[in-house]
């Protein structure tokens, strides 16, 4: 079963969703019978190159106390620790996230799952656990070649327009499916508006799984010749 989800590298409940999800994944020892793909969504297309600040600095700007910053983040924090993850959402950098979704498409495009999957986990982690700005261009590359991209191709990519039209397309996609908000999961028959929790998702996954084998099976015709049932 391949469960299809639009997703963005500064989108909290993103990060915390698909950790949920891989989790149930692992507890119901289900890996070889679920494949992930994850598809660009930028929550802020038009957000700009640099960070104004980190997310406290901004809203002690704007005139909140550290107080109440502290509390407007804990519901995330929380859950993000829920779901073994260690981040701070008042450290964040918000800026665009277009470069990092065309890193993201280089590494698709090489159809290599693993490669993928690490680069993803890699970018959030540099925006949620060591405050990272995503429009980077240094940031970018050292992700990437951690994670054993070819240097060459990188930087030409991060000197470029290219892959801008996978992410479009990842985009244009999600807007026939009516997708407004992120993280969106297509799981089998289910649509999934938001993060859930482990237990919910392990929920989800068994009856998806279940639908999944039980779909219709008509008669047909192969090299071996046609059905003939009674």
């Amino acid at each position: 079963m391949k469960i299809i989800y639009w997703s963005d590298f500064a989108c909290p409940w993103c990060y915390i969703g698909e950790a949920n999800l891989k989790q149930a994944i692992a507890e119901l020892h289900k890996e070889d019978q679920i494949q992930l793909d994850m598809h660009s969504y930028e929550l802020h297309p038009g957000a700009p190159k640099k960070a104004a600040g980190t997310l406290q600095e901004v809203l002690l700007a704007d005139g909140y106390s550290a107080e109440e910053i502290r509390a407007r983040c804990q519901t995330v924090n929380e859950a993000a620790a829920r779901a073994g993850l260690n981040f701070l959402l008042e450290n964040t950098r918000s800026t665009s996230t277009r470069d990092a979704h065309r890193l993201f498409q280089l590494a698709r495009s090489r159809r290599d799952r693993d490669l993928t999957d690490r680069l993803a986990e890699h970018l959030f982690r540099a925006y949620f656990q060591e405050g990272q700005e995503l429009a980077d261009p240094a940031v970018l590359e050292r992700i990437a070649l951690a994670e054993g991209m070819d240097r060459t191709e990188v930087e030409a990519l991060l000197q470029s327009d290219q892959r801008d039209d996978e992410v479009e397309n990842d985009e244009t996609q999600a807007g026939y499916f009516g997708v407004r908000g992120v993280p969106y999961f297509l799981i089998g028959p289910y649509t999934v508006p938001g993060a859930l929790e482990k237990e919910q998702m392990k929920e989800l996954l068994q009856n998806a799984l279940k639908e999944d084998q039980n779909r219709f099976s008509g008669m047909s015709c192969g090299p071996d010749g046609c059905d003939i049932r009674k």
